[in-house]
């Protein structure tokens, strides 16, 4: 007897990561992410924070140069998690 799974891993990750993605803006910022932390007892909020920025990939050349602020007043988008960087450390913390 064979089941079918409706869902994938990648599935399952981006709705979690929709969950975490409040603002529902699509990136995490680090108050969603210490949120999340603490309602599922992840990481406490320091090790949250370190994890976040340890984790987020910087922007690229283009996203600051063609943001709607200037490289020296990079907007929220520019200091958050995208979905990659999400899924990454839900595999690498081995919570999936």
């Amino acid at each position: 007897e064979s089941f079918v799974v409706p869902f994938s891993l990648l599935h399952m990750l981006h709705v979690l990561f929709q969950e975490v993605d409040a603002s529902r803006n699509n990136h995490i910022c680090l108050g969603e992410f210490i949120d999340f932390c603490k309602r599922s007892q992840l990481f406490t909020a320091d090790e949250a924070s370190q994890v976040f920025l340890s984790k987020r990939s910087m922007p690229t050349t283009s996203e600051i140069l063609f943001s709607e602020n200037d490289i020296f007043n990079l907007n929220e988008s520019d200091r958050a998690m995208k979905f990659n960087d999400f899924q990454q450390l839900i595999l690498e913390a081995g919570i999936i």
